[in-house]
């Protein structure tokens, strides 16, 4: 059997992310070791090593030092020689686990120093972000970009969750390829939109709720004697004359993090279900499929976004899209009005060929092709 060594600055605790549904999905068929690499400003403790599931395995690198973003940007050779440092306690932790042939997922742009270990007999590198357009300072930007192209290029395979991101990364890897996420409903069904006279239209997004989102169009939606919104998710840092306006919005409810069933349960309560990112974010614009938009479908619910170019492209019915606050309204309203059981079938057909499931089995011929 392999071991997959899956190295992420994600925390296995977090809000399930692409890394946790691929780490599940390669322990159907490998050893999955879930590295998390060290963060600046956490407590430094010892190596953590425990078992969360079956087939995974997580461990804290603890111990290690880690520097401030700025100072790995513009001091490389004191980065090197702490990813070095992390790549030596990671090899220390596998000793423990046997001798077994090592495949490599890296989420990390700037750990490069792993991507020289010949321990491994596939590396692959994965990328989830549009990393380079997140920095604001242009020196920082290339540094950035800088590290990413080392760690992609020193890669048997890159994977990217974007067309721009896999353009992209075919600059330093001809290896590159799109690899989407999916969703992990089992059952997919919908309650119909069809509501008691009077009632309102119930939208919903579920994420991070931080300064991505265009916050004046849920606050106008809100502001619809027809429609009430729902955020569910954690907080990030917001404006707080803003989180004052949000919280005064009689009809925007704020909901914290939920998962599994209490999350399903909630959302298939809602008639639309909506993705309305800035598009002025520039990693925004390298979006095709977010994480949650094919859990959406797997709902049956139509879902209202913001004019992202490199969207996934449906017919509407699937996807509406939206440039304005005003739009939004008008295109929510549109889309619970057109609601049907046709359309629900169609979103539930979509959602039935882009299961984590399927992702897995895609991954599995993916690795098994290249070894």
């Amino acid at each position: 059997m392999y071991t997959v060594v899956l190295v992420t600055r994600t925390r296995w605790t977090e809000l399930p992310r692409i890394r946790h549904q691929l780490a599940r999905q390669l322990a159907r068929f490998y050893r999955v070791l879930f590295v998390e690499t060290p963060v600046y400003g956490e407590a430094k403790t010892p190596t953590r090593v425990e078992e969360v599931e079956k087939n995974i395995i997580r461990c804290s690198l603890g111990g290690q030092m880690s520097l401030p973003v700025k100072l790995q940007h513009y001091f490389p050779p004191a980065h090197r020689i702490m990813e070095k440092l992390w790549v030596k306690e990671i090899h220390r932790v596998l000793q423990g686990y046997g001798e077994y042939p090592l495949i490599l997922f890296n989420f990390n742009y700037d750990f490069m120093e792993i991507m020289n270990s010949d321990k491994f007999v596939l590396k692959i590198y994965f990328c989830n972000d549009d990393f380079p357009a997140m920095v604001n300072n242009s020196i920082s930007r290339r540094i950035v970009w800088g590290q990413q192209h080392k760690t992609a290029s020193r890669a048997d395979l890159c994977l990217a969750v974007s067309y721009p991101l896999v353009e992209a990364l075919k600059k330093s890897n001809g290896q590159t390829r799109l690899f989407l996420p999916g969703h992990d409903l089992k059952e997919l069904k919908s309650i119909s939109a069809v509501r008691p006279k009077g009632s309102k239209i119930r939208l919903s997004f579920m994420g991070y709720i931080g300064n991505r989102l265009e916050f004046e169009w849920l606050l106008e939606a809100a502001a619809q004697p027809d429609m009430e919104v729902h955020l569910v998710g954690p907080l990030e840092e917001i404006d707080p004359g803003l989180m004052e306006r949000l919280t005064q919005q009689d009809s925007l409810h704020i909901h914290p993090p939920m998962f599994d069933e209490p999350l399903n349960e909630i959302l298939e309560t809602m008639d639309v279900l909506v993705i309305p990112y800035k598009i002025s974010f520039q990693d925004v614009l390298a979006i095709t499929a977010p994480n949650k938009f094919f859990k959406y479908l797997a709902l049956g619910k139509p879902v209202v976004i913001s004019n992202m170019p490199h969207f996934i492209q449906f017919s509407e019915g699937v996807i509406y899209r939206a440039d304005s606050a005003e739009a939004f309204v008008k295109q929510v309203r549109t889309a619970f009005q057109e609601d049907s059981p046709e359309k629900r079938e169609q979103r539930f057909k979509i959602s039935e060929e882009n299961t984590w499931d399927k992702r897995g089995l895609e991954i599995k011929q993916i690795i098994e092709d290249i070894l």
